[in-house]
């Protein structure tokens, strides 16, 4: 029975500490958006326009990237 029940919650951390990595990679870094920023910057300031068009593309992976 304990032997069962050992297993039982090993098995259930297993699976919330994987859950978590994933949860873990769906999400930007600090870093990758100061990044982002930057270049949404430098696209508003050549061509506003043209920036504002990408900025809405969700297909655009420049200025869409998991959560950012």
């Amino acid at each position: 029975m304990s032997r069962s029940l050992f297993g039982s919650a090993l098995a259930a951390l297993m699976l919330l500490w994987c859950s978590g990595l994933g949860i873990a990679q769906q999400s930007g870094t600090p870093l990758e958006a100061k990044a982002m920023f930057d270049r949404a910057v430098a696209a508003l300031k050549a061509d506003r326009a043209k920036a504002l068009s990408e900025f809405n593309d969700k297909n655009n992976k420049q200025f869409h990237d998991r959560d950012l």
